[in-house]
């Protein structure tokens, strides 16, 4: 997820999720609140019952979630020039670079997902991701280059600079240690839009609303009932273009949930070969017939956001993992290939619309 590209950006790729919810309420019902904007290169929208003692009105709300979303922006943004991440890029060999505390909590999980994923996840791919024509800086210079392979030499070369076990850092990382500039590019784009849904989430939880949904370019925090009461229900928008918008349709409260998808951005290079932008941090390389779609639930929307990339590359194998961790659910869409059919597969626990 880049900070400012819209249509084309990895952030306007991740999630393609609809919401349903009954819209009626009885005449005592509680005033309902929706609210929008932008944020990240993509939009917000809330929806909210204001607890029974708040005098905030829309503007209000609007101004508290923008505040939030702004916050987690301002830290991660690969494009705003004082972000802890462009810090970092720019810093001197050596050079402790202090983070917020939304940084450092990014990082920490992006820490615990990379290695309980074997290292398919992985923040520090930014350098690979725009040499295959997928990064931050875009330009027509870039998206020229990128109609070609790129030489396997320069694929080596910066594979020698990714792993996030290369990210130094000291008192629990407050600060990291920049390295050789340029050597070593983070990019939190799969994590942190993700975490910014959950910051939002635990804003309104700061001034008492029980029942909301936040959703940002599709990924959701959901807690407490939908307006007009009963459990929050969304439906996943399909990956293929030629089928029914919805694919499926779940139920849940007081959890997150995010998509991954390999159906909107992707490349065509010289020859005609289409490849994704799931790169494989192992590899260096564009994964081979991701899945169409993958879709993760999650006591955090962070975790959701980083699990659901992590098993793009991962693929179906990757299911066994989720299976293994608390509170993880998972749903996949796995790509016909030859005679073989286009697959579903979920975890045992993936949730159902009764």
């Amino acid at each position: 997820m880049t900070f400012t590209h819209r249509a084309t950006s990895i952030a306007a790729t991740l999630i393609a999720a609809m919401f349903l919810f009954a819209c009626t309420k009885s005449p005592e019902a509680s005033p309902v609140v929706r609210v929008g904007g932008n944020t990240m290169g993509t939009t917000w929208v809330t929806t909210l019952t204001p607890p029974a003692n708040s005098s905030l009105g829309e503007e209000q709300w609007t101004a508290l979630i923008q505040v939030a979303l702004d916050e987690v922006e301002g830290a991660m943004s690969t494009y705003q020039d004082d972000s802890d991440l462009n810090r970092f890029t720019r810093a001197k060999t050596g050079e402790a670079i202090s983070l917020s505390t939304h940084t450092q909590t990014v990082l920490r999980a992006s820490r615990q997902v990379h290695q309980l994923s074997n290292g398919a996840f992985d923040p520090t791919i930014g350098a690979l991701l725009q040499l295959w024509g997928f990064g931050a800086k875009r330009s027509s210079e870039v998206q020229e280059q990128a109609t070609d392979t790129p030489d396997p030499a320069d694929i080596a070369a910066l594979l020698t600079s990714v792993g996030l076990s290369k990210v130094e850092s000291s008192d629990g990382d407050a600060s990291i240690f920049a390295q050789d500039p340029g050597a070593l590019f983070l990019d939190f784009s799969a994590i942190a839009k993700g975490y910014g849904v959950d910051h939002a989430a635990q804003t309104l939880r700061a001034q008492g609303v029980q029942n909301f949904l936040v959703e940002v370019g599709g990924e959701v925090v959901v807690l407490g009932e939908r307006p007009g009461g009963g459990t929050w229900r969304l439906a996943i928008e399909s990956p293929f273009a030629d089928r029914p918008k919805l694919a499926a349709r779940i139920t849940f409260t007081d959890r997150a949930l995010a998509t991954s998808g390999n159906y909107r951005n992707f490349r065509e290079l010289t020859g005609g070969t289409i490849i994704s932008h799931t790169i494989d941090p192992r590899t260096g390389r564009p994964v081979l017939n991701p899945p169409a779609s993958v879709s993760v639930l999650a006591q955090s929307c962070m975790l959701a956001d980083a699990w659901a990339t992590a098993l793009s590359v991962l693929g179906p194998q990757g299911l066994e993992i989720i299976e293994s961790i608390d509170g993880l659910e998972a749903r996949m869409v796995i790509t016909a290939q030859g005679e073989e059919p286009e697959r579903i597969r979920t975890t045992t626990g993936w949730p159902t619309v009764p």
